[in-house]
């Protein structure tokens, strides 16, 4: 693999994150929150949660859980649904 810069990486952990999703659960319905690039390495470590939980301002309180959990190897290209909150 041809080394990607950091946004193209990121939007293609991003796209095998989303295709591993839970049976019940639509990307859709979700907003990314973090990402972690591991250092030395090709994997990322992503959240997402769930948009309904997030606040429209930054005064406003944001909602407990809803987050899912996903580690993305893009060595590998694989991405693993690691939980959820």
């Amino acid at each position: 693999m041809t080394e990607l810069s950091t946004a193209t990486a990121l939007t293609e952990a991003i796209a095998l994150a989303e295709r591993s999703f839970p049976p019940d659960d639509r990307p859709e319905d979700y907003r990314l929150i973090q990402a972690e690039l591991q250092l030395g390495s090709q994997v990322w470590r992503l959240t997402f949660k769930r948009a309904r939980l997030l606040p429209d301002s930054a005064e406003d309180p944001i909602g407990a859980g809803g987050e899912l959990f996903f580690t993305v190897d893009l060595a590998g290209r694989s991405a693993t649904y690691t939980g959820g909150e």
